[in-house]
């Protein structure tokens, strides 16, 4: 089973959700899809690690609620134990940006615009599930998942901080560069 699969088990260790429920939980961890999801969920039951209760609904389509099972706890108590792997990076933003120096400047520096709004929001959300866990209170004890979360949330914020920092530094030096090629070009037509 793949990290995903076991950050869902992490869900569920906490209480029991949707498939849908579990995505947004897991967002400020790692980018999951749909297509992810389901599937892995319906391999995991038939591994015997989640159970689901079919809830009818009426005007909407069911739903499956999903709980751990205890072979599902053991297996993600093991797996918290195992060294993780080295850290993969698979930012798309980065590979653009590998590549940039194909394209028009104009062009190169709004996708780091577009990137920063997008951190923002993202830095917004983060910042009410914070809010939202605090009004439970939890206290300060690292075994609370309630207060891991939250470190979690935080840890994610500065990553999100630091990323924000940086594109604002090369669009700081697009608008340097462009600044002195106007100076060139006004000194040369004097």
């Amino acid at each position: 089973m793949n990290a995903i699969g076991y950050t869902l088990l992490g869900v569920l260790a906490r209480g029991s959700f949707t498939g849908y429920d579990m995505m947004r939980k897991i967002e400020s961890l790692r980018s999951a899809k749909h297509s992810q999801i389901y599937p892995l969920l319906s391999k995991m039951e038939k591994e015997g690690l989640v159970e689901f209760e079919h809830v009818s609904q009426t005007c909407k389509p069911d739903k499956k609620i999903y709980s751990i099972t205890d072979k599902g706890l053991k297996a993600l108590e093991e797996w918290v134990l195992i060294p993780p792997t080295e850290a993969v990076i698979r930012d798309e933003m980065t590979m653009k940006v590998f590549s940039m120096w194909l394209t028009d400047r104009d062009k190169a520096k709004s996708l780091f615009i577009q990137r920063i709004d997008s951190y923002n929001e993202k830095l917004n959300r983060y910042k009410r599930k914070i809010l939202k866990l605090q009004t439970n209170n939890p206290e300060i004890d690292i075994m609370n998942p309630e207060f891991i979360h939250i470190m979690l949330l935080q840890r994610a914020i500065k990553q999100t901080e630091q990323e924000i920092s940086w594109c604002e530094s090369m669009i700081q030096k697009f608008e340097k560069e462009s600044a002195v090629k106007k100076n060139d070009k006004s000194n040369s037509v004097k």
